[in-house]
């Protein structure tokens, strides 16, 4: 089975495999599969620390699995590389999820589309930009402190 999907695992074995399913009008996306669904018990990714005094939860980086995707980064690299060499039509493959702590990468995917949701509720027109007048109704809608802070934000 691994043979009917991998075309090799380095740029000298792949090229006679691409060519081949070239010459016969298929094309192919090179795919390196490195991820993570999060953390395996206690090791890997996002882990709360409670500090027992001012009971304040905070969230550290495993060491370890930071550095994992930041060799993942190299692989993908070397990927793309291999891709440009076959020429302009290549496509590489990259998941996002071995790019970063799985934990880290749903939090910041909630945190743009909630951006994006405020941005279109602030965008009272729905022309894709925000004036001062919508940013400061909005502003007003969702904030208590619109008349200080709105001063504040526009002359800093």
């Amino acid at each position: 089975l691994y043979g009917h999907f991998c075309a090799g695992e380095d740029q000298v074995r792949i090229k006679p495999v691409l060519n081949k399913l070239e010459a016969s009008g298929v094309g192919s996306i090179l795919d390196y599969a490195a991820e993570s669904d999060g953390p395996q018990g206690v090791e890997g990714g996002l882990q709360p620390k409670a500090e027992a005094e001012q009971n304040i939860r905070v969230q550290t980086y495993d060491y370890e699995s930071e550095a994992q995707c930041d060799r993942h980064v190299e692989t993908f690299l070397h990927c793309i590389r291999d891709v440009a060499s076959f020429g302009p039509d290549g496509f590489a493959a990259c998941k996002v999820t071995a790019l970063g702590n799985p934990k880290l990468l749903a939090r910041l995917s909630t945190a743009i589309e909630e951006s994006r949701r405020l941005f279109e509720i602030f965008d009272l027109n729905g022309d894709g930009v925000i004036s001062r007048e919508e940013f400061e109704y909005g502003y007003n809608k969702f904030f208590v402190d619109g008349d200080v802070r709105i001063k504040e934000i526009f002359e800093e």
